[in-house]
């Protein structure tokens, strides 16, 4: 895809994955401008860009802000999403409501505001919590394919909200002629994840806990027998970008790894990597999410040429390392707070 000169919009892109791909397209020589609303994003993911790119904080649930975002915009990579870490993907747990309401409402005024302004490329960002709970329910199941998101059941109103916003940026391909794409992401992870223990994904809070180790106990959410599959941003960004540039006409694509693991390997990978002797504890009574989720790439492979590359094991590593400066360095500031309190 040449996206030299070309003028980009990334929604969420102060997020994990979307300050990957902003720094993806910065460095092919795209006008990038980036909408966060930053509350989950980080503005410093994108600190080293800023001076390269328009970052506009913005509520993208308000029309106006969505066509302040698109006007003048060639490609749009919408990313922006609300949800929660793993708390807020079970159905019992608060806010639901809100958060259908706000990415159904969010997606609904991006579409309008793309259609508006008659945008060239628009490619939505989906989840892998889509497909439906029984066809998650077993650590073994099969790798997904996109056509097992139907009959529809999944967990979440925020999956629910996800697999409506599929349907909209098909349907806005058939009516209007508008040249969408899908993309369905399983359990990516890269440096810039949110480190938050409220909110983060299991990887982030499984490398958190390992740092942090002894003062935070290693305790992994349920029996450790769950199983997922994990991308790394790098693999991430080449799907997001192979996508839109390959696919018009609103279709889904998966974007994700088939090399499932237990998340009990998992913690023993991420301790291995610490060095440190560190005794795992297990919780059943912590929601766990799907007991087995992995993708089944073979449609990205035959429409995109596109498949995971890099190893779990590099990408850990390099994942751990940013996660332990990022600790020390707000460690270190938090103490200097501490020594100098801010005058009120």
């Amino acid at each position: 895809m040449n996206l030299n000169g070309s003028n980009v919009l990334v929604t969420g892109g102060a997020g994990h994955i979307g300050s990957h791909l902003v720094e993806h397209l910065v460095r092919q020589g795209a006008t990038v401008r980036v909408v966060d609303n930053l509350e989950r994003g980080r503005l410093e993911n994108i600190q080293h860009i800023l001076d390269k790119i328009e970052f506009i904080r913005a509520d993208l649930r308000i029309q106006k802000n969505s066509e302040e975002a698109v006007e003048g915009i060639d490609i749009v990579f919408h990313l922006a999403a609300k949800l929660g870490g793993i708390e807020y993907m079970h159905p019992d747990a608060g806010s639901q409501s809100e958060i259908y309401d706000s990415n159904i409402l969010m997606n609904t005024m991006m579409l309008q505001a793309a259609r508006k302004f008659d945008v060239d490329r628009y490619l939505y960002c989906s989840t892998a919590c889509v497909y439906p709970v029984e066809k998650q329910d077993q650590p073994n199941v099969p790798a997904l394919k996109e056509e097992d998101a139907y009959p529809a059941n999944p967990e979440s109103t925020y999956a629910w909200a996800k697999l409506m916003g599929e349907i909209q940026a098909k349907w806005y391909a058939k009516e209007y002629g508008m040249k969408t794409s899908t993309v369905r992401m399983f359990n990516v992870y890269a440096e810039h994840e949110d480190l938050n223990p409220t909110r983060a994904h299991v990887i982030p809070a499984l490398v958190r806990k390992a740092i942090l180790y002894p003062m935070v106990p290693f305790i992994v959410y349920g029996t450790g027998d769950q199983t997922r599959s994990f991308l790394y941003a790098d693999d991430a960004v080449r799907g997001i970008v192979s996508t839109c540039d390959r696919i018009s006409d609103g279709n889904i694509v998966n974007i994700g790894s088939d090399q499932r693991m237990t998340i009990r390997y998992l913690a023993e990978q991420i301790i291995k990597i610490s060095g440190k002797n560190i005794q795992p504890a297990y919780d059943p009574s912590k929601p766990t999410g799907a007991m087995g989720r992995a993708a089944n790439w073979s449609k990205a492979d035959q429409l995109l040429g596109w498949r995971p590359t890099v190893p779990l094991e590099d990408g850990l590593s390099r994942f751990y390392e940013w996660a332990k400066r990022t600790l020390e360095r707000e460690t270190s500031t938090a103490e200097v707070l501490v020594k100098n309190p801010i005058a009120h």
